[in-house]
């Protein structure tokens, strides 16, 4: 019997973990997003790291929508950050993911599902490698270490073009 949930890799996840220890490379990704902006109905998903952790509401500051997904840890250098999305389904996380107080904050659906969580969900969280009591205190300090959202190159630029970023990395390119 195995001691965790192995999972396999994607070029997604290769961005995320190189948020551990990634250089700033400003000038190379908004050259990308400038060739990238000319291809009609080109979407970017881009992986941000801020220089510090900040709430939601300076992260909305700097970005007015609802990102895809919130990162509440730094990467380790073997693992990813603790991170929160929203279901495609309403009721997945054993409450209304869809209902728009709960969707207009990343935080607080991150906190309503952590609620959830009991003891006897340790072992079963052990397995992918997420530590309960981790999962907690990251739900109440509510900080943000980055974030990955998906946006017209244009708009990326800002989020890129922010000295509140230290790191970014385009994560995925779509039509």
């Amino acid at each position: 019997m195995g001691s965790g949930a192995e999972l396999p890799g994607w070029k997604l996840t290769g961005v995320i973990r190189a948020l551990s220890g990634a250089g700033d490379d400003r000038h190379l990704v908004l050259k990308r997003l400038d060739a990238l902006a000319e291809v009609e109905d080109m979407k970017v998903t881009v992986v941000v790291g801020f220089r510090k952790p900040m709430q939601e509401d300076d992260v909305r500051r700097l970005w007015e929508k609802v990102p895809d997904v919130a990162l509440f840890s730094p990467p380790e250098p073997d693992g990813l950050p603790t991170s929160w999305d929203y279901s495609g389904y309403c009721h997945a996380r054993g409450f209304d993911d869809c209902d728009p107080d709960v969707r207009s904050s990343l935080t607080s659906s991150f906190r309503l599902w952590t609620s959830l969580l009991r003891e006897s969900d340790r072992e079963a969280l052990a397995a992918f490698g997420v530590d309960l009591d981790d999962v907690r205190m990251r739900a109440e300090q509510g900080l943000w270490y980055g974030m990955i959202t998906t946006a017209w190159p244009e708009d990326a630029k800002e989020i890129v073009e922010d000295p509140r970023v230290g790191f970014f990395a385009i994560g995925q390119v779509a039509l």
